[in-house]
């Protein structure tokens, strides 16, 4: 990915911005989650499922076909979601996991996602830090 940020010390972050929370889905998801987690952990399927989600949606073209599809990760997002509060006592009731329902209603009414953000306003993380 261009313009992806090198991460040092993952384990000791105590903030993240919008972006910074990108960047550690792609690189650590894909080439280091088995080092962190145990193994058979409900966390690497469900951490997977969220980034094949945040990149289907973030595609600049969205047929008919890549809609059934991203239908299909979203609910499988969702299983995975219930098995990690399952396994790990996590409440996934927030906004922003709430939005992920709607990802869909959005782009049939007002085109893909990248004309969009939900992360307005979180420049100023950057004043706060």
């Amino acid at each position: 990915w261009r313009n992806l940020k090198h991460i040092n010390d993952l384990a000791t972050k105590d903030f993240t911005d919008g972006q910074t929370h990108l960047d550690i889905l792609k690189v650590r998801v894909l080439f280091g989650q088995w080092f962190i987690l145990p193994p058979k952990s409900t966390l690497i399927p469900c951490i997977r499922a969220l980034l094949k989600c945040r990149m289907l949606l973030g595609l600049r073209v969205m047929t008919t076909s890549r809609q059934l599809v991203v239908q299909q990760c979203i609910e499988d997002y969702e299983k995975w979601c219930k098995r990690v509060s399952e396994d790990y006592d996590k409440n996934f009731k927030f906004p922003k996991q709430h939005y992920l329902i709607h990802a869909l209603d959005d782009v049939r009414l007002k085109g893909v996602l990248r004309n969009g953000t939900t992360r307005t306003g979180e420049g100023i993380h950057q004043e706060v830090k």
